[in-house]
């Protein structure tokens, strides 16, 4: 009885675990835009943000259904201590099929993340090696949360609460170990390919200033003012951000969330810089058209 207890408490801690596990927070790099155009791009529609929410509502509306689920089993449980009645042989036998059905499917969610996981690391600009080596060690993981869940799948009556409590360690263990690792290795990736947009908004910047100063030859005066400011605000958020997130490779686990999150919010005050660049740039550009258009039609 009180190893089924054990178990149950084990199920519920996989269950909280992988129950709101998805990839790391932080603004897509490739919603960041800074290269000069002459028309906007379409704006994301408010329907994407909002089938985010509804997604994030629905998960929490599902795991709280499980988590209450497999407390009525555990009072049911708790019941029947030292009862060996029919009844109560029936709620043992009933929680052993709620505890096997809840978390073969956290196995099934943290493999198929996993499988994610592996996917944009492969797609990723991580050196080869290093690429090789996170692979591999992501393919053990997902075997061995795969070989987990199957083996709690597979429980019977005859398996023992041992068997299907080291099931349950192997499962949440790897499971963690690997989702910290990967959530660091991606908002890593993310910093470098945000680094490489202010490589290009440099080309752009000293594009912008020959162009400016072509113009001042002429005696036309072109301020860039706002789009120096924002450019500069949104480096300086940036590296705000790339230090946060370097103190949170060593941090402890509690520590390393709050470090990840600061840096997110200081990436996201980036990314708000860049937009006003974007916008003071177009302004720019398009004033650099309105005067070249008077002479072009005098010729």
């Amino acid at each position: 009885m009180k190893k089924l207890f054990v178990v149950l408490m084990l199920v519920l801690l996989v269950v909280s675990t992988t129950a709101f596990a998805g990839r790391p927070q932080f603004i897509e790099a490739g919603s960041v835009d800074t290269a000069p155009r002459g028309e906007d791009k379409a704006p994301k529609p408010m329907a994407m943000e909002q089938n985010k929410v509804a997604a994030r509502e629905m998960v929490q509306a599902r795991t709280q259904e499980m988590k209450g689920e497999l407390k009525q089993v555990r009072e049911r449980l708790q019941a029947c201590k030292d009862n060996y009645e029919d009844e109560c042989r029936t709620v043992r036998k009933e929680a052993r099929v709620t505890a096997k059905k809840h978390v073969f499917a956290a196995a099934n969610k943290a493999r198929i993340l996993l499988e994610k996981f592996k996917d944009r690391i492969a797609k990723s600009d991580t050196p080869d090696v290093e690429k090789a080596e996170l692979l591999t060690e992501l393919e053990q993981k997902i075997q061995r949360i795969k070989n987990a869940g199957e083996t709690v799948e597979a429980a019977d009556a005859e398996t023992s609460n041992v068997a299907i409590k080291d099931a349950l360690k192997n499962l949440k263990s790897n499971w963690k170990e690997v989702q910290e690792k990967v959530k660091l290795k991606l908002h890593e990736n993310y910093m470098n390919r945000f680094r490489n947009v202010f490589g290009k908004l440099s080309d752009v910047d000293g594009k912008l200033k020959r162009q400016v100063a072509k113009f001042g030859e002429s005696g036309i005066e072109i301020s860039t003012e706002a789009f120096d400011k924002f450019s500069a605000d949104a480096k300086a958020a940036h590296e705000e951000a790339k230090n946060l997130f370097e103190r949170a490779k060593t941090a402890g686990t509690e520590d390393q969330k709050e470090l990840l999150a600061q840096a997110r919010e200081k990436m996201k005050e980036s990314h708000a810089f860049l937009k006003q660049a974007r916008e003071g740039l177009k302004n720019i550009v398009q004033q650099m058209k309105d005067l070249k258009r008077p002479t072009t039609q005098t010729e």
